[in-house]
């Protein structure tokens, strides 16, 4: 599955993907897309695919022939998707331009922790999804308690792009160079949540988890931490793949993994 991911994200971005961090890919992604993947082929029943703050993701290009929405705030990341195929639609995600009970799979691969508000999310969530539909999410995770970093950028930093922006763009296509604009102004907190608090906001909006499976436990994050993730992807890729099988075969009970990728559902 690693390799379809790394396939797809060469034919959307050439073989610079393999050195740079294009559509957010990393080890981070490789291992939410690739069980992602798995629960949504499993569960997807040919209806409306949504996709909630997909941006450049190359996820969508996984499910080619189904109906597949990516819904953004960047218009950017809209015009990426599209001219790749990809239906998208320029929208908030605490505010879904969709009918009750009208879509099958929705999809969140870290983008709710961004949210400031982001209960509206859940509920959101909730009233579109059908009754038999399914959601699958990925979250920062946290084994002590819930918590929010800051993600704004240093203005050094902008100040440094915006007079190299010509450069930058050059090297890493300019739809990339919009994105990284773009996640100034919409990136600007993560929320890192623990279990109980996770679960109380999705009782509290009606939505029970069916599955759930921690990443970056130990070998991964101890790793990850030398080697920082995302530049050189297929360091990631040839890296990331047997650490990710050996802390799936050797810390069942791990409970102090990065993320979390869960299967939700509406409560019956």
């Amino acid at each position: 599955m690693w390799s379809k991911i790394l396939w797809h994200a060469l034919r959307r971005n050439g073989w610079t993907q393999l050195f740079l961090y294009l559509s957010n890919l990393d080890i981070w992604r490789f291992m939410e897309y690739s069980q992602a993947y798995q629960w949504i082929k499993r569960e997807a029943n040919n209806g409306k695919i949504v996709d909630l703050g997909g941006g450049y993701s190359v996820f969508p290009a996984l499910f080619p022939q189904g109906d597949y929405t990516v819904v953004d705030l960047g218009l950017g990341a809209c015009r990426y998707q599209q001219s790749h195929g990809t239906n998208s639609i320029l929208a908030d995600i605490t505010s879904l331009p969709f009918g009750d009970v009208s879509v099958s799979t929705v999809i969140a691969i870290s983008s709710i922790e961004h949210v400031p508000d982001d209960e509206k999310v859940y509920h959101e969530i909730a009233r579109v999804l059908t009754d038999d539909g399914a959601a699958v999410i990925s979250l920062p995770f946290s084994a002590r308690e819930t918590y929010i970093v800051n993600l704004r950028h240093p203005r050094w930093m902008i100040n440094m792009l915006r007079r190299l922006k010509g450069p930058v763009g050059f090297i890493i296509g300019q739809h990339h160079l919009d994105y990284f604009w773009e996640q100034t102004k919409t990136d600007v907190i993560m929320k890192c949540y623990n279990m109980t608090d996770l679960q109380q906001i999705l009782d509290r909006n009606g939505l029970a988890i069916m599955e759930s499976c921690l990443i970056g436990k130990r070998f991964v994050r101890a790793v990850f931490r030398v080697v920082p993730p995302g530049w050189l992807v297929l360091k990631d890729l040839l890296i990331g793949w047997p650490l990710f099988k050996l802390e799936q075969a050797l810390l069942k009970t791990n409970t102090h993994a990065s993320g979390i990728i869960l299967e939700i559902k509406k409560k019956q």
